[in-house]
């Protein structure tokens, strides 16, 4: 529910904004899928 509410704040920022922090949040998914 905490990402839900942090993903609807950042869909309300700059399109680019949310491009960016979905492209970091893969890399950090990938990482953790490494470790």
């Amino acid at each position: 529910t905490l990402l839900m509410y942090y993903f609807l704040r950042v869909k309300k920022a700059h399109p680019v904004l949310l491009i960016g922090v979905t492209f970091v949040l893969s890399i950090v998914c990938s990482a953790f899928g490494i470790l």
